[in-house]
């Protein structure tokens, strides 16, 4: 695997999990003598469901070595509901034929203060004529507070013109207590110089869908009981399947070499 290669991955990598850093590590197998290093730094500001920011420093590497391709990333953030935690972000490619590669990924969320969370995903990603990419997630997210969500993500990368190109991504996920929703954004990189690249995704998020493809820390503000809030009436109330909240991403990315 080329080093372009690498750097798209770890590019889309970085955008799917808002992987914040102050430093990081990669530790490889015995190929590392074949293999192929790229790193990127860089930041951004995620706008999420009812207004949510995170933001943070972004640090990431990645090595490919005999046709499989390995990343990790530390994460430092600062999340305005779960305030600042640092979070790992570990992902493995294997090949599974001419086009098909088997890709997994694990973040842990380690808050500061009480949050801790953790997100797996897995699925295939098929590469389509003309430098196109087309895959397929399932993701699973549990934190601390026994909130777990469950759900299904497809992604896609087209390149447009030189340095231009365009991402779709959509998903579906169930959340507790019924609620469950949809998730959909579009979004362009664009390579402003050799090594920069800038970033820019908008899109919409009802309820629950946030949580399959949600970059940072969840937001439990549509999934808990409203329990003393208020006038302090000290009543319960559940969510609404039906609000939808728009969402945006912005970010850059410096890549080594």
């Amino acid at each position: 695997m080329n080093d372009a290669a690498i750097r798209s991955r770890l590019r889309q990598t970085g955008w799917s999990t808002l992987s914040y850093a102050t430093f990081f590590i990669l530790v490889t197998a015995s190929s590392a003598r074949a293999a192929s290093f790229s790193a990127v730094a860089g930041y951004d500001y995620y706008d999420g469901v009812e207004g949510q920011i995170t933001r943070g420093v972004v640090a990431a590497v990645a090595a490919g070595f005999a046709g499989a391709q390995a990343s990790l990333a530390g994460v430092r953030y600062d999340d305005d509901l779960w305030g600042q935690g640092t979070s790992v972000t570990a992902g493995l490619g294997v090949p599974l034929g001419l086009l098909t590669t088997l890709r997994a990924q694990g973040t842990r969320f380690v808050g500061d203060e009480t949050y801790r969370a953790w997100r797996a995903k897995v699925g295939p990603q098929v590469g389509l004529p003309g430098g196109r990419t087309i895959g397929l997630w399932y993701s699973h997210y549990e934190d601390n507070e026994e909130m777990t969500s469950d759900g299904v993500i497809v992604e896609s990368e087209i390149p447009l013109v030189e340095k231009l190109s365009a991402r779709v991504s959509g998903s579906y996920a169930t959340m507790p207590q019924g609620v469950h929703g949809l998730q959909g954004t579009v979004g362009l990189g664009w390579a402003l110089v050799p090594h920069l690249q800038l970033s820019a995704d908008v899109g919409v998020a009802q309820n629950g869908g946030a949580a399959a493809a949600a970059p940072g820390p969840v937001s439990r503000r549509l999934t808990l009981p409203l329990i003393g809030g208020g006038g302090g009436s000290g009543t319960s109330s559940s969510p609404s399947n039906s609000g939808f909240f728009p969402t945006a991403l912005l970010g850059f990315r410096v890549s080594i070499p």
